[in-house]
C-alpha cells in the first residue's frame, strides 16, 4: 500500500493536479482555513477559539457561555463574506472534478449546511458536480454527522471515522484518498482510512498560517463592536 502524510507545508493547490491521473482517487477538502475564510479575521476559526478562551475565563456558567459563543459564531457566518485562501482554488477544483470525485469534509455542524452552501456558491465552488453520492442524508452509524450535496459535516466528530462511515454507507471504496486540511492533527486522523486498505495522501495546507500568526484579538473586538452597532442602528431605523 502506497500511502503517506506529507510533512511539508503545501500552499498551492496546483501541486494536486499531477494526482489527477491517479486511478480511482477521491479528493477531499477541509473548508475553514483550507478553502475559505472570512474577508477579515472576525468570524475566523482563530477568532472563534480566542473568543471562547477569553469568554470562558470570565464565565460563571461555562456551558451557557459556550452556547452563546457558538451562537455568535454561527450568526457571523451569515453576515461576513468569505474569500478563497488561494484565488485559483475554485478553478483547480473544477479541473479535478472533470476527472475525479471531489467532496468537502468539515468539522462544522450540519445546521450550518445552508450558510455553508451559500458561502461556497459565493466563491464559485460546487461540490455536487462530481460528488460520489447525490442528495442529503444523515450517517446511519454517526447520527451527528450529515452529508449534503458533496459536503460532509462531521459536527466536531472524528473526521476519519466520519469519512469511512460515509464511504461504507454509499458503498464506495476508492483506491486512494487525497485529503487536504490546515490542521495537521486532522490530516493524521484521516489516515485511519488505511486500515480499510485505501491508499492515503494527507496534505497539511498552510496558506492560512500567516493569518493565524498575525491574528489580533483586540482588532477583532473593535470590528465586532462596530458590527453590532451597525446592526443595532439598522434595526432602530
Amino acid at each position: 500500500m502506497d500511502s503517506q502524510v506529507l510533512s511539508e507545508k503545501i500552499k498551492e493547490y496546483s501541486s494536486l493536479l499531477p494526482l489527477i491521473e491517479e486511478q480511482d482517487a477521491l479528493f477531499v477538502f477541509d473548508l475553514d482555513n483550507t478553502l475559505i475564510r472570512p474577508v477579515n479575521s472576525l468570524g475566523s476559526v482563530e477568532w472563534f477559539f480566542s473568543y471562547i478562551e477569553r469568554a470562558l475565563a470570565k464565565a460563571e456558567d461555562r456551558e451557557k457561555c459556550l452556547r452563546r459563543c457558538v451562537s455568535l459564531w454561527k450568526a457571523l457566518q451569515s453576515l461576513i463574506p468569505v474569500q478563497l485562501l488561494e484565488k485559483e482554488a475554485a478553478q483547480i477544483i473544477k479541473t479535478l472534478q472533470k476527472k475525479a470525485p471531489v467532496i468537502a469534509l468539515t468539522a462544522r455542524e450540519p445546521d450550518f449546511k445552508h450558510v455553508t452552501q451559500q458561502q461556497l456558491c459565493s466563491v464559485d465552488i460546487d461540490f455536487k458536480i462530481s460528488a460520489p453520492a447525490p442528495g442529503e442524508f444523515h450517517l446511519s452509524k454517526i447520527p451527528i454527522a450529515e452529508y449534503c450535496d458533496g459536503v460532509l459535516f462531521a459536527g466536531g466528530y472524528h473526521k476519519g471515522e466520519v469519512l469511512l462511515s460515509f464511504l461504507e454507507q454509499i458503498e464506495y471504496k476508492p483506491k486512494r484518498i487525497v485529503f487536504s486540511d490546515d490542521n495537521s492533527y486532522e490530516v493524521k486522523r484521516v489516515a485511519i482510512v488505511e486500515k480499510e486498505g485505501i491508499d492515503y495522501i494527507g496534505i497539511r495546507y498552510a496558506a492560512a498560517d500567516h493569518y493565524i500568526q498575525s491574528f489580533d484579538a483586540d482588532e477583532c473586538d473593535e470590528m465586532l463592536k462596530s458590527l453590532m452597532q451597525t446592526l443595532h442602528s439598522s434595526k432602530s431605523s
